[in-house]
């Protein structure tokens, strides 16, 4: 017996043209925002960031001004860990550390707390985040961030607050010049260091305060 064959039916769809044009215009765009985003990329500046943060230990400067009673204010929203490595927003990198004679060379009046070196980009102000930085020891905290960014020049700003134990030679007459009773003295007090300036590449940059300091050096990668 023969089988039996049936019609078969093809139908035939036809897109519609405007759906075409959209279509393809829509593919251009997704195409050049990819490649866009690729240049925008690629164009942005590369860093190494070295960074030093020490205690100057100069008995005079607990003494030579009123210190304000201070508040922890440090901004570390938007902000990435320098431990933090090869992740969104900084991608910050390893990088072998240049400034070590540096340390070696500030003597016997200053005590080295932090010293560290990454890589990142530099994006611009607005949508450069900060690399959050901390560290303690047996008589300090250090927390605060460092922002590297690119406008028409290079950028570092430093947002740094050092807790450190008030020396027993200095109680009485720091009590006294705060205006308060020894017995109500804190045993820390806490100071801040904050500061933004331009830099230039390879620039060694020195930030100042009479109990603490920071050395900070870029280079364009």
């Amino acid at each position: 017996m023969n089988a039996i064959q049936l019609p078969v039916q093809r139908t035939q769809y036809k897109l519609n043209p405007l759906f075409t044009k959209y279509l393809a215009a829509l593919l251009v765009l997704l195409a050049f925002i990819l490649s866009s985003n690729a240049i925008q990329a690629a164009d942005l500046p590369r860093y190494k960031v070295e960074v030093i943060v020490f205690e100057q230990l100069a008995i005079k400067g607990w003494t030579e001004e009123n210190w304000p009673e201070l508040n922890s204010s440090v901004d570390l929203t938007n902000s990435t860990s320098y431990l933090t490595k090869k992740t969104k927003p900084l991608y910050l990198g390893n990088a072998s550390p240049q400034l070590t004679s540096v340390v070696q060379k500030l003597g016997k009046g200053y005590r080295p707390i932090f010293h560290e070196t990454w890589t990142q980009f530099a994006y611009g102000n607005k949508k450069a985040p900060k690399v959050s930085i901390e560290q303690s020891t047996a008589s300090s905290r250090l927390i605060g961030t460092v922002k590297v960014y690119k406008t028409k020049f290079s950028h570092i700003e430093l947002d740094l607050e050092l807790e450190r134990r008030i020396p027993s030679a200095v109680r009485g007459a720091m009590a006294e010049r705060m205006g308060i009773e020894e017995a109500y003295l804190p045993d820390y007090w806490r100071f801040q260091l904050k500061e933004k300036r331009k830099a230039d590449s390879g620039e060694l940059h020195y930030f100042d305060h009479p109990l603490f300091g920071a050395i900070v050096k870029i280079n364009r990668l």
